[in-house]
């Protein structure tokens, strides 16, 4: 029982000292319900805001040029959800004014655009993560090289070679 639990006890300080180490350099974020999205650039550092449209992690991602890509690409995608956020407002109020005035026609109109609204911010909302995330790796990668033998464990919505229809596939070929 004694050197199960010495051995325990090693292998925690063990990994505790190995994950504190101070030169290990990589992005990490989190997104707090609330508090936005934050970042920082090592284990023993603060988080950080990231800004307006991301603005913060800019100057990081201009050492890397696919980095650099794939952000614009996640600042693209974020205008377009915010556009697209925009289109969905805007036809809940247009429903919402046929309800009140008792017109057909707003109320088609304004359910159409809803419709429509819904299907473009779950898109991009997607789609400006996903862009995010692949920055934040090319950004790892190109700090930490070994880093590259890991496979990201994010799914991605494409159509199913196995049957018909629409299914989540991670892809360890990448």
């Amino acid at each position: 029982m004694k050197p199960t639990i010495l051995a325990v006890i090693l292998s925690v300080i063990c990994s505790t000292s190995y994950a504190q180490n101070d030169d290990i350099e990589y992005m990490e974020v989190r997104i707090i319900a609330y508090q936005g999205m934050n970042f920082r650039l090592s284990p023993m550092t603060s988080f950080k805001k990231v800004g307006f449209f991301s603005k913060n992690l800019k100057p990081y991602f201009k050492q890397d040029e696919a980095a650099l890509k794939a952000f614009k690409s996640h600042q693209l995608n974020m205008g377009l959800m915010y556009g697209s956020t925009l289109i969905l407002s805007s036809g809940m109020s247009i429903g919402m004014l046929g309800l009140l005035v008792e017109d057909r026609d707003w109320i088609i109109g304004g359910g159409s655009a809803t419709l429509v609204g819904i299907v473009l911010v779950s898109y991009f909302q997607n789609k400006y993560m996903r862009k995010l995330l692949d920055a934040i790796d090319f950004y790892n990668i190109s700090k930490n090289p070994n880093l590259s033998q890991i496979q990201p464990f994010i799914p991605q919505l494409q159509p199913s070679s196995q049957s018909v229809g629409i299914g989540l596939v991670w892809d360890f070929n990448q």
